[in-house]
């Protein structure tokens, strides 16, 4: 989070140190109203600071982690351009549940 912060402060806004999606989400929506010309790049700035994440399942039936099907320890790394689009699909999802553009 302390990259995405600084760029922030470069930008005169203040993010908290602790990751907080709200947060995050209230700045980039400020940004864009701000500069909706410059946004994309900022945006796309975020998801490369975001980095690759770690992710990792624990089966209640066993005491390692795992790939069920594959006996492999589950480190699954996932690079930001393919976290992006999940990000907007859950977006998308969310703004037809509520029923807003």
């Amino acid at each position: 989070m302390e990259p995405i912060v600084d760029l922030a402060k470069q930008l005169g806004e203040t993010l908290p140190r602790e990751p907080s999606a709200p947060a995050l989400n209230a700045f980039l929506d400020k940004r864009r109203q701000a500069d909706p010309t410059r946004f994309a790049d900022l945006s796309l700035s975020v998801i490369k600071l975001l980095g690759r994440v770690n992710t990792c399942s624990i089966y209640p039936d066993r005491d390692r982690r795992t790939f069920r099907s594959r006996g492999q320890r589950l480190h699954a790394f996932h690079a930001p351009n393919r976290r992006f689009p999940d990000l907007l699909t859950q977006r998308l999802l969310k703004s037809t549940l509520i029923g807003q553009a």
